[in-house]
């Protein structure tokens, strides 16, 4: 908490889209992208169908 990064992308075609992921996070501390994107959601989604 406190402390934001945005590296590793394509630089300026993704500047609007990281830009409003950051800002987002940094305000609500989530984004509106969050359940799409998530860190889980390949294991989600394979727990789900069984596949292991």
């Amino acid at each position: 908490p406190g402390f934001y990064v945005a590296a590793g992308h394509s630089g300026f075609t993704l500047t609007p889209i990281v830009g409003k992921i950051m800002s987002e996070m940094i305000v609500a501390g989530k984004t509106s992208y969050n359940e799409h994107f998530a860190v889980d959601r390949v294991y989600r989604v394979s727990k789900e169908k069984k596949i292991h």
